[in-house]
C-alpha cells in the first residue's frame, strides 16, 4: 500500500472518529484545504507533516510506508520517537500539547536569557565593588599618612 493510500486511510478515519478537517489542519498547520486533497488521495503530505499526522492517528510512521498487516497498523507507536496523545471526553488535543511544549520550551529561553543577564550585571557590580574597595584602600592609607603627619604636627606644636 503506497503512502498517499495510508494517509487517505488515516484521515478517513479520524473524520469517522468526529474529528474534523479543521481540526487536523489546525494541529498540523495547513490549510483545510490540503487535508482534504490528502484524504482524496489527490496529494500527498511532506515527511514532516506526515510526522503529525502520525501522531494524530496514534500510529507508528512506518506504519504509512511498510505493507504491515492489519494487526501491525495499530501496533502502538515507539514512546521513544512519538509522543502520547491525550483525549478528553474521545477527541484528540495533540494541538495543546504542542502549544504546551511550546510554551515550556519559549519559558525556558526567556529564564536563561534573564539568567545571563543577571550574570552579567553581578559581575559588573562586582567590579565596581572591587574598584571601590581599592579607592576604599588607598583612601585609607592617605588617612593613615594624614593622621600620622597630623600627630607629628600636634607634637612640633606641643614642644613649642
Amino acid at each position: 500500500m503506497d503512502v498517499k493510500k495510508r494517509v487517505c486511510e488515516a484521515l478517513n478515519s479520524l473524520k469517522e472518529h468526529g474529528v474534523a478537517y479543521t481540526h487536523i489542519s489546525k494541529n498540523i498547520g495547513v490549510t483545510e484545504g490540503t487535508v482534504r486533497n490528502w484524504a482524496a488521495g489527490k496529494t500527498e503530505p511532506s515527511a514532516s507533516e506526515l510526522q503529525k499526522i502520525a501522531i494524530l492517528c496514534q500510529k507508528n510512521i512506518a506504519w504509512f510506508y511498510d505493507d504491515f498487516t492489519q494487526t501491525d497498523a495499530f501496533a502502538p507507536a515507539n514512546p521513544a520517537t512519538q509522543p502520547d496523545i491525550l483525549t478528553v471526553e474521545g477527541k484528540i488535543i495533540a494541538s495543546e500539547l504542542f502549544n504546551i511544549m511550546k510554551s515550556i520550551q519559549q519559558d525556558s529561553v526567556e529564564k536563561t536569557a534573564t539568567i545571563k543577564d543577571s550574570t552579567t550585571i553581578i559581575k559588573d557590580n562586582m567590579t565596581i565593588l572591587k574598584s571601590i574597595q581599592q579607592d576604599s584602600a588607598e583612601k585609607t592609607a592617605t588617612i593613615k599618612v594624614l593622621a600620622d603627619t597630623n600627630a607629628k604636627l600636634g607634637t612640633c606644636l606641643e614642644r613649642r
